[in-house]
């Protein structure tokens, strides 16, 4: 990387600045001195950097003491300093895994241990992979060949570094990371912005149905346990990536299956309306049913005999109901009784009787019994029923009815007095 920046800038010293301060703000300054019209070249730039204040103070103290210990290392006797025995290359394997996978599939598709997979991933802090792309994982030597293959071959679940449930009636941020086995620091972090109840009882707690983010145990597990911050040694706050809640995915909407044609509606119209000679109706290529063949003149006229078969008085007597065809004299009987009865009762002077109009709820069909319970006179029927025959009860003379007074005759009204009379003027004495 050094070599690359010295290449780009032509000076060690600018090449360890843009190194600790990045290249864009050591090209910027660069641009200030030409407008400035400063005459530095090579190494002495990075003082007038320096001096006219274009770079981070940090900056400023990273170049000499990188050129401080470039020095004492060349000359370690000098300064009275064992020599250093350099340790071995770093071996390792390197493969790429899709975004979020967690380091615990990475060490068993590797077949290592979770301290070697640490040891060479220090920069993975959180127990998985960055969101938003394919990042390069170091494995131990040899364990690169067939990576890809095994990696595949785990569960579903087993590759997948979050979990995404749903909230509950009154959630809280303590009840889920009570329920879900992850510290409520985490679980708000990778939550924020879930909405709540504004007003009533409840204010506060999460509205139900919302979906969460929370990280798999095995996720847990690889995560370093680090202090949140932006300071030296501690966890940078959570990604946006994986602050975004995940939307629910939509439900497919079904076709509708064509409608296949029923045992009933194949076999119910007979033989006659079968598609095909002893086969059943088969629906049409676009899913419909076929259409019933047409009614031939030998049929229409089956129908017609069939019709005036069913009007004989033999099958018109079999139509009627138990309670009609039933009747017997007893009841005709009972008819001729109350006829004779309302006709003595009846008196000429009455007039024409005028009958109610009866309601349909009156003119269901009854029995002998409840006809004969209907014709005794209302104070009767509570009373011992008489033994005498139907018959015979029918033929006793019915009772007169008491005569009436003689009417009145009208008042006559006062005779009208003559006004052509004379008037007599003499007075009472």
């Amino acid at each position: 990387m050094l070599r690359w920046l010295q290449g780009q800038f032509g000076s060690f010293f600018l090449a360890a600045a843009a190194y600790n301060g990045g290249p864009g703000r050591v090209s910027r300054g660069l641009q200030q001195l030409a407008a400035a019209s400063d005459s530095s070249r090579g190494d002495a730039r990075f003082f007038a950097l320096s001096a006219a204040d274009q770079i981070y103070a940090e900056t400023k103290n990273y170049v000499p003491q990188l050129l401080a210990a470039t020095l004492v290392a060349k000359e370690l006797p000098r300064y009275d300093l064992a020599p250093v025995r350099p340790l071995a290359p770093l071996a390792y394997d390197e493969v790429r895994v899709p975004a979020l996978t967690p380091l615990a599939a990475v060490a068993r598709a590797a077949n290592a241990s979770r301290e070697a997979v640490l040891d060479l991933n220090p920069w993975l802090l959180r127990g998985a992979t960055p969101p938003g792309s394919a990042a390069a994982v170091r494995v131990p030597p040899g364990a690169g060949a067939g990576f890809a293959r095994r990696l595949a071959a785990l569960p579903a679940s087993e590759r997948r570094s979050f979990r995404h449930p749903l909230t509950r009636r009154r959630d809280s941020f303590a009840a889920i990371a009570e329920r879900e086995g992850v510290p409520q620091a985490l679980v708000e972090r990778l939550n924020p912005g879930l909405d709540t109840v504004a007003k009533g009882k409840w204010k506060g707690r999460i509205v139900s149905g919302q979906v969460l983010r929370i990280p798999t145990q095995a996720m847990l597990a690889y995560a370093r346990a680090l202090p949140v911050g932006d300071g030296p040694g501690e966890l940078p706050p959570v990604p946006e990536a994986l602050v975004e809640r995940p939307k629910p995915e939509p439900r497919a909407a079904s076709k509708p299956e064509p409608r296949a044609a029923s045992t009933s509606e194949a076999s119910g119209a007979g033989a006659g309306d079968a598609t095909t000679a002893g086969g059943p109706a088969s629906s049409t290529p676009n899913g419909s049913l076929p259409k019933p063949p047409a009614r031939t003149a030998d049929k229409a006229a089956d129908d017609t005999a069939d019709k005036a078969a069913s009007k004989t008085p033999e099958r018109e007597a079999e139509k009627r109901p138990a309670s009609t065809s039933a009747k017997g004299p007893a009841e005709r009987n009972v008819r001729s009784a109350r006829a004779s009865s309302k006709d003595a009762a009846r008196t000429p002077d009455d007039g024409p009787v005028e009958r109610a109009p009866e309601s349909p709820a009156k003119r269901a069909p009854a029995t002998a019994s409840t006809r004969a319970d209907s014709a005794a006179p209302k104070s009767t029927r509570a009373a011992k029923p008489d033994s005498t025959p139907i018959a015979k009860r029918a033929a006793k003379p019915a009772a007169k009815p008491a005569a009436k007074p003689p009417a009145k005759p009208p008042a006559k009204p006062p005779a009208k007095r003559d006004s052509s009379a004379p008037k007599s003027s003499a007075r009472p004495s």
